[in-house]
């Protein structure tokens, strides 16, 4: 019985990964990158170990970047391990093994740049690269791809509004909603989720149609994401 309740082992990959973690804790950067690396190579597809990376490479270039700051460091360089990261990792990882799990790690790594660097001259060209690479996905035999949609719909709407790009003329008013509704309808059809999840798409739905320009609407969804969670914090 008691080997019945043992939790699997991990995998040779995620055994890496939380080897990384455990010295990132011990502030081992290098060492720790490496050796969450190594894991994603071995299992490139899994969300899980890519998601670890981005957040721990999110906190080092925050913390480096608080860092310069106090400091007054008007033009900080990021050291070698931390440049151009996690972009430059997943743009080698999708060369070598493209999937739409790569390609979503790669989008998100454009995100994770938004967050960090909120100047519009930084933040409209990470958007419009994660959108391209999230179309891609949608539009290569993944169109009912949940993270894909939901990603790309909360680029549609929280895209810089002074941001001139070439598509936005092909780009229609309610693409947000068009995405994020997708993935209610999904989540609806299968069941899938948890309350809090459902609300927080229901509440997304909304904000996309005030994007819209559909307020009554908008106001609907707000009521179904209260309804399905009271949870203040949503």
């Amino acid at each position: 019985d008691q080997q019945s309740r043992k939790p699997p082992a991990l995998t040779e990959a995620a055994a890496l990964v939380q080897r990384g973690i455990a010295a990132y804790r011990r502030g081992e950067t290098k060492v720790a990158l490496g050796l969450m690396q190594q894991g994603i190579r071995l299992e490139p597809s899994n969300l899980v170990l890519a998601n670890a990376y981005r957040m721990v490479v999110f906190a080092l270039r925050r913390d480096f970047l608080a860092s310069a700051r106090r400091e007054s460091i008007l033009a900080p360089k990021f050291p070698p391990e931390l440049d151009r990261q996690p972009i430059v990792f997943f743009e080698e990882l999708d060369r070598r093994h493209s999937t739409r799990e790569t390609k979503l790690d790669l989008a998100m790594s454009w995100v994770d740049e938004m967050l960090l660097f909120p100047a519009l001259e930084i933040k409209a060209p990470s958007s419009v690269q994660a959108v391209d690479l999230l179309t891609q996905v949608i539009e290569k035999d993944n169109p009912g791809y949940v993270p894909a949609l939901f990603a790309r719909g909360l680029n549609h709407l929280h895209r810089p509004a002074r941001l001139v790009w070439p598509e936005a003329a092909k780009t229609p008013r309610d693409a947000a909603a068009q995405d994020i509704g997708k993935c209610v309808a999904i989540g609806r059809r299968f069941n899938a989720g948890s309350a809090r999840l459902q609300a927080s798409l229901a509440l997304s739905l909304g904000d996309a149609y005030v994007k819209a320009g559909r307020l009554g609407v908008a106001h609907s969804w707000w009521q179904i994401a209260q309804n399905l969670c009271h949870d203040d914090d949503l």
